[in-house]
């Protein structure tokens, strides 16, 4: 074989075997750290089997709750606010953006650490405010659950 001939070929075998390696890395994006303040949060013993935590976190996610809050004009205003209205009844996202929570892959790369943060924080530059004004802490594990 020519030199020229090896050359393609050596060029042809690295792009093959990096084509798998650059899809993997597309769909595992690495999630961000969980801030110390979060990391000794954990689901409570029992929580992740417990039909009534799971009726009561599906009763949240899809009817919401009523949440209140101050205008900068001085006015009261009162909204019911809900999961399923980004995330869908399902889990499938109605806004771009949302989290898929149909996803076992996407969701099982989340600890309880850091989901707890993001509902209680919310997700900067994104529509997904923090939660933790308007639902209590038992609250955001039941909708974890």
């Amino acid at each position: 074989m020519g030199r020229q001939r090896i050359r393609v070929l050596l060029v042809m075998v690295a792009v093959l075997l990096a084509v798998p390696a650059v899809a993997v890395y597309a769909d595992d994006k690495s999630l961000p750290k969980v801030p110390p303040e979060y990391n000794d949060h954990h689901m409570p013993d029992g929580w992740w089997t417990d039909p009534e935590v799971f009726k009561a976190g599906e009763k949240i996610y899809q009817k919401g709750v009523e949440v209140t809050w101050v205008t900068r004009k001085g006015k009261t205003k009162t909204k019911i606010k809900k999961c399923a209205k980004c995330h869908g009844k399902t889990g499938k996202p109605k806004l771009r953006g949302a989290r898929d929570f149909r996803s076992a892959k996407s969701v099982n790369r989340m600890s309880d650490s850091y989901m707890f943060w993001r509902v209680s924080e919310g997700v900067k530059k994104t529509k997904m405010k923090g939660w933790k004004e308007a639902l209590t802490e038992e609250q955001r594990w039941q909708v974890i659950a």
